[in-house]
């Protein structure tokens, strides 16, 4: 498993209905911050640090000027349940194990403040020990994989067959079980697995 922090994943556009997708999949302990120095009054950003009802991490420079605000958004099931002030966010979370996230609207959650790169997320990525797949089942349906494919010869990296550049979509972390990504590799390998043990 890997603790992934503060990737960046978008710029809020200010819009409703924002969706981002995460870089990992197979997550869990996401946090979601969002900077919203550019829309908050210093009062405002005072009032928040005193109230301690918002968890937030303050960036400031050498004269001690505030340059980031950051606040920690809420998860929750399903963003109806929200007024349209609430730090609030859906996760959707799709068989691949890819996980995209879900802001409000202004009725039904609020919007991130428009801003460059003011979104970012920290989670830990994998299935732990209990999603690897031993290396010998994972040989075996790569080989199944290839042959079905009609693909049974490797790149010219020597590694990674062409399986895993096509469904992996040129994502390293994606590639070979061979590699034992924290995500367990490919995902073609983990769907037939899963499907095996379901």
């Amino acid at each position: 498993m890997e603790n992934i922090k503060d990737e960046v994943i978008g710029s809020s556009r200010g819009t409703a209905r924002q969706t981002y997708t995460l870089t990992g999949t197979r997550v869990s302990l996401l946090e979601i911050w969002v900077n919203e120095l550019a829309t908050l009054s210093e009062e405002e950003t005072r009032n928040i640090i005193k109230n301690g009802e918002l968890e937030v991490k303050e960036v400031q420079d050498e004269s001690g000027n505030t340059v980031e605000f950051w606040i920690k958004w809420r998860a929750v099931k399903n963003l109806l349940e929200a007024t349209k002030d609430d730090r609030y966010y859906e996760v959707i979370t799709y068989e691949s194990g890819r996980t995209e996230i879900r802001f409000g609207d202004g009725i039904f959650g609020a919007i991130p403040p428009a801003g460059e790169g003011n979104i970012r997320a920290r989670y830990r990525e994998g299935a732990g020990r209990a999603g690897n797949i031993p290396d010998e089942v994972a040989k075996e349906l790569c080989h199944q994989i290839r042959l079905h494919n009609r693909c049974r010869w490797y790149s010219f990296y020597g590694i990674w067959c062409w399986g895993c550049f096509k469904f992996s979509k040129g994502n390293p972390r994606r590639m070979c079980y061979s590699k034992r990504p924290v995500n367990r590799g490919c995902c073609q390998v983990n769907k037939r697995y899963d499907r095996a043990k379901a």
